[in-house]
């Protein structure tokens, strides 16, 4: 069975990730591993964050390379080491989250696609991914939530009521139709904060990041044109 290794690019301090928060994407033919970063930074938000952690993260991608791994996510909307991964020649699969996530908005319907931002540095920097991966500057919509208060990310119910005022705001002022998350914390709200937004009339469609990457890997798994045919 092939295996996908999902490397959250941080040191756990206070803010870490539980492997079961990957449960939702188990059964779907591939084996799902998880590891952290063993020294970095406590959370990514802001450019000289991503850069402190992109050291580290490529060591746990050449790692997951020669334990045989199939492909790796980068659990980070930042995509920490994805582009560099590729120019060091990494032979696997390398997913950032925002990557995926774009290329699948571009698939759904509607008129504008934006991002809600946790503070105006990863906006500068989600606006550098945009247009790294070929996107025009008009197509790009960021909203600044000013989510300075980190802790609030460990508090489920609040964290929810902030980020459905903050969306709706959004769909207010921008006119936005698809939404996506900029922090990979905020996965599992996406299909409740979609049906949240739907019951107040808006029609919008909330993308879940790592299920986007999950099944862009997934699909480059099966498609490897460097795997022998079994027939």
């Amino acid at each position: 069975m092939k295996e996908i290794r999902i490397i959250t690019p941080i040191a756990p301090l206070e803010i870490g990730r539980d492997p079961k928060d990957f449960d939702y994407l188990k059964g779907r033919g591939v084996e799902l591993s998880h590891t952290h970063l063993d020294q970095g930074p406590a959370f990514i938000d802001s450019e000289a964050t991503h850069l402190e952690a992109l050291p580290f993260c490529l060591e746990k991608i050449q790692q997951a390379c020669e334990a045989g791994v199939g492909g790796v996510i980068t659990d980070c909307m930042a995509d920490v080491a994805m582009k560099e991964a590729r120019e060091q020649g990494v032979n696997i699969p390398v997913i950032g989250p925002s990557y995926a996530t774009f290329k699948m908005a571009a698939l759904i319907d509607g008129q504008r696609f934006g991002i809600l931002s946790l503070n105006a540095e990863l906006v500068t920097l989600f606006k550098t991914l945009w247009l790294d991966y070929g996107y025009s500057v008009s197509d790009f919509y960021a909203h600044d939530m000013k989510l300075h208060d980190l802790s609030l990310l460990l508090d489920h119910d609040a964290l929810f009521d902030e980020l459905l005022i903050q969306a709706e705001n959004f769909i207010k002022t921008q006119s936005v139709d698809k939404l996506v998350f900029g922090c990979t914390a905020f996965t599992s709200m996406a299909k409740p904060l979609q049906a949240a937004l739907r019951q107040k009339g808006y029609q919008v469609t909330v993308l879940d990041p790592m299920l986007c990457a999950f099944y862009l890997t997934l699909f480059l798994l099966d498609n490897d044109p460097h795997e022998k045919s079994q027939a």
